[in-house]
């Protein structure tokens, strides 16, 4: 199977940056036809993990690449970030605040989430 070596029309393209994907970037930040993404996260509980809603906090490192049709995405830079946050998770509901910043410049970004725990 060969590769394509059109571009994505912009409303097709992938998007880096923000909560989901790269912390400590704005959405959208970086952009391509292909990326890869990859996150280490670690979750402490403050509060006692028998009570219904569990208080936490959490350190974490992003990390990500993005590539256009016809480049190799090994190639493509990495873009990364590292932050802590402060979580509240109760039956089927999560909110959390991270603050995060990028390692290879930028200034540091809040973040808020909430959503559906399982």
């Amino acid at each position: 199977m060969s590769r394509p070596t059109v571009r994505s029309p912009p409303y097709e393209r992938l998007l880096l940056g923000g909560s989901s994907t790269l912390r400590g970037y704005r959405n959208g930040t970086f952009d391509g036809d292909r990326v890869l993404i990859t996150s280490a996260e670690v979750r402490t509980p403050i509060t006692s993990v028998l009570s219904s809603a569990k208080l936490g906090i959490t350190i974490f490192v992003d990390a990500a690449r993005a590539a256009d049709a016809g480049a190799r995405l090994a190639d493509a830079p990495w873009h990364s970030g590292t932050g802590a946050g402060v979580f509240i998770s109760a039956p089927l509901l999560r909110i959390s605040v991270d603050v995060a910043h990028p390692l290879d410049g930028g200034s540091t970004r809040l973040s808020l989430g909430a959503g559906f725990s399982f």
